[in-house]
């Protein structure tokens, strides 16, 4: 019985909410390998914790347009971090922030929060010795602006005379591990001009040893 009491005691608590789960994957640790990536700035509005956690969340939170959104999401961030600096008040700031971060930072963030997840899920990642992932790919439509019509082009449903083009798409190549169906990673392309099978090339050095496919 005492050490049926021991085991307990060790075994993580599990997440209960929202905060509490992110929590469990924006550990210190994790922070800090993320901050290696980055040059240092000089007090920022934004430090890098809080544009983490807010562009986070933004991704959870309901709203008719992405201001409403960062308002929700701030807020959240706000209650659940009283002691920490207050971050900017204007999404215009946040998506300027976004903006200057760069991509090594997005990418050591990925890279630990992955694993984070080989520590919190352990063996429950293995199935019959391996680790199954499935990987495949799909088109997704973008709003009709000038922007993403520019970047991503469009092309005619039919040609007929006066026939309107479709609307700008992008590629989305991921890869889903097929038993607990976590997104384990993922890549982003032009809808007409993507490869899956490049994208998947990309994508092997950050599968696990014993992955299978």
């Amino acid at each position: 019985m005492a050490k049926l009491a021991r085991k307990r005691r060790r075994e993580r608590k599990k997440a209960k909410n929202l905060a509490a789960s992110e929590r469990d994957f924006l550990t210190p640790t994790v922070m800090r390998q993320v901050r290696k990536s980055m040059s240092r700035r000089k007090k920022p509005r934004w430090d890098l914790y809080p544009l983490i956690h807010v562009l986070l969340v933004m991704t959870w939170c309901c709203g008719d347009s992405l201001p409403e959104k960062f308002e929700t999401a701030r807020g959240f961030y706000v209650v659940c971090c009283p002691k920490r600096k207050r971050p900017g008040k204007s999404f215009q700031g946040f998506e300027k922030a976004v903006r200057r971060l760069p991509m090594p930072v997005l990418r050591s963030l990925a890279e630990a929060v992955r694993g984070r997840i080989k520590v919190l899920l352990g063996d429950r990642l293995l199935f019959g010795g391996f680790i199954p992932l499935g990987c495949d790919g799909t088109k997704h439509e973008c709003p009709r602006t000038e922007e993403l019509e520019r970047r991503l082009s469009t092309v005619c449903k039919q040609k007929v005379v006066g026939e309107s083009s479709s609307a700008p798409t992008i590629w989305n190549t991921s890869i889903v591990h097929l038993t607990l169906g976590i997104p384990w990673c993922w890549r982003w392309g032009k809808g007409k001009k993507s490869s899956e099978r490049t994208h998947l090339i990309q994508m092997l050095p950050l599968l696990r040893h014993r992955t299978t496919m």
